[in-house]
């Protein structure tokens, strides 16, 4: 047996040993890293086949996160669902719009559906159409002008807002199957990926991929 094609005759160099902890360093680190990032995602995920959001108005259908084509954040609901804060959220308002049109086929007369923080106005005093509430036309009229006329700023519209009325509510629900599936993908992954690397080295230069000890 050649004793220069062997993992002991490797051993003896320093340069090495120095690969090896380097290697070994390397693939800890990314372990760490990779199992981080996919913690940090939560463990708990949204599950879009059991979130539900409830339609208030309309004919108040009850529909899927993954029926109204809407993803949420894992840590969105963490402290529940409320309703002032998701719909003042600065990164909701193209899933509130979403929403908004798997709930509502038509919308009040006065509504612009590019326009949730109107919409929202709108329905708070005209109420649903299956409880409506008395109001006066003239300051609906004004309210639609004053929130329409000239540039306002999102966080002027929400000023109007008091929330007396939901457009929707969700109830949010949790799987763990997906973080447990990324985890053994991510982690089979990196060993495999190691695995042929260090195979790779020892074929470069000790010209065989499994070598003696």
């Amino acid at each position: 047996m050649d004793t220069k094609k062997t993992i002991s005759y490797l051993n003896s160099k320093t340069w090495y040993r120095f690969l090896k902890v380097v290697f070994i360093f390397i693939f800890i680190a990314v372990i760490l890293i990779a199992n981080g990032i996919n913690i940090s995602e939560g463990i708990g995920r949204i599950d879009k086949d059991k979130t539900l959001i409830y339609c208030n108005g309309g004919d108040k259908r009850v529909i899927t996160a993954r029926q109204a084509g809407v993803y949420f954040s894992n840590y969105e609901f963490i402290k529940g669902f409320d309703y002032k804060k998701f719909y003042e959220g600065y990164y909701n308002e193209y899933t509130i719009k979403d929403i908004l049109r798997a709930c509502y086929d038509k919308v009040p007369e006065y509504n612009n559906d590019e326009d949730i923080y109107l919409m929202q106005r709108v329905y708070e005093i005209q109420g649903f159409k299956a409880n409506p509430k008395k109001f006066n036309e003239d300051y609906l009229k004004e309210q639609f002008k004053v929130m329409t006329e000239g540039y306002k700023s999102k966080d002027q519209k929400i000023s109007y807002l008091d929330y007396s009325i939901h457009l929707f509510d969700i109830k949010p629900a949790y799987t763990y199957k997906d973080f447990v599936l990324y985890s053994l993908i991510t982690n089979f992954s990196i060993l495999l990926f190691f695995e042929v690397l260090r195979r790779v080295f020892y074929y470069i230069v000790l010209g065989t991929i499994k070598p003696k000890k």
